[in-house]
């Protein structure tokens, strides 16, 4: 997050080389790193309001500056093969973390299916099913969240950046690939844009909204502190 937000503000002050290298130390560290590159790119150009051929020929070698931020990820695939001979270990290991993780891909519609039916099959008074649910409602808060978000910015109703919004769609897809929401609580921390959206329209159009989510969220840490010091699987 510190890299994220340090490639941000150096792309904003159009110090573009900074923005490079911090999103290059996001990609190394994070997979979502990767979404950093064309989330800079989304930026440029709604900043420029020019058609995409003119905005190429423009700033070519802005984007090849910028291009740099994906070389963290290339550097990591690079020690993988050299040590696993697979560049790729770090996605095809994710059968191997358990929690019905999958390396084939899964789409959201069967995500959410299967979760249902876990509902239906798990104890309901054991601290399995209070992960499971704590994970899918955070997960579908989330999602219709980024659903509102951008259909309130495509309506011009709230500014929203494009490039945060394609960012924080990027983030919440990519874990669910793997087939289910294990680790979404933790994992949302990185879709930004949504809690820079809740601050635009909550907080003083809908101030109830949003004492009732800082509410909640201050319960869910509590109890979600208190089990994990206790070992038990939180996020």
């Amino acid at each position: 997050m510190t890299f994220l937000f340090a490639g941000l503000y150096f792309f904003d002050q159009k110090k573009y080389l900074w923005a490079a290298l911090f999103g290059l130390l996001a990609s190394a560290t994070r997979i979502v790193g990767v979404f950093i590159f064309p989330m800079y790119l989304i930026l440029l150009f709604s900043d420029l309001h020019s058609n995409l051929k003119s905005f190429l020929q423009r700033n070519i070698w802005k984007i090849l500056l910028l291009s740099l931020s994906l070389f963290g990820l290339f550097a990591y695939m690079i020690y993988l093969y050299l040590l696993f001979k697979d560049p790729l270990y770090f996605y095809h290991v994710q059968g191997q973390f358990g929690a019905g993780r999958q390396t084939e891909l899964v789409l959201l519609p069967q995500v959410i299916w299967r979760y249902l039916k876990i509902f239906s099959t798990v104890d309901h008074w054991t601290w399995s099913y209070y992960s499971y649910l704590q994970e899918f409602l955070l997960s579908i808060w989330a999602l219709l969240l980024l659903f509102w978000l951008t259909w309130r910015s495509w309506q011009r109703k709230i500014s929203f950046q494009a490039g945060y919004l394609f960012f924080a769609w990027a983030v919440y897809l990519l874990p669910t690939f793997t087939g289910n929401f294990s680790s979404m609580p933790r994992y949302l921390l990185a879709c930004f844009p949504l809690f820079l959206g809740m601050a635009i329209s909550w907080k003083k159009k809908n101030i109830w909204l949003y004492r009732i989510y800082f509410f909640t969220q201050i319960i869910l840490s509590i109890i979600n502190v208190l089990l994990f010091i206790q070992g038990y699987w939180v996020a």
